[in-house]
């Protein structure tokens, strides 16, 4: 299918999952909602570790801006996460909310 078709897939494979998480009726739903963000999320790291890798302007910046990907991507967002749940439990909403606002900032 090609690079470009796949990313625009497994992107709106993340995007439904998330969504769908945020709105999450019940537990099975919120469950399989996230297998498919899991599933989305499996198929983008690769494809945009080599995207980058790909069109680095000099080759010796590819494996630069992989590193950068996984940093901001992985390190950044691990990061955030605990601190944007922190604030919304701080802002006094119910738990539901605070754990669908959570889950919906992966929208």
């Amino acid at each position: 299918f090609g690079r470009r078709v796949c990313m625009i897939g497994t992107s709106l494979l993340c995007l439904i999952g998330a969504v769908g998480s945020a709105l999450a009726p019940s537990e099975t739903f919120l469950v399989v909602c996230r297998i498919v963000t899991g599933i989305g999320m499996g198929g983008e790291y690769p494809l945009a570790a080599s995207h980058c890798a790909e069109n680095a302007q000099d080759s010796n910046n590819g494996g630069r801006n992989v590193g950068l990907l996984y940093l901001f991507g992985s390190g950044l967002g691990q990061l955030l996460c605990p601190v944007v749940v922190y604030i919304l439990l701080c802002t006094g909403l119910p738990d539901d909310a605070v754990w669908r606002g959570g889950l919906s900032g992966g929208a």
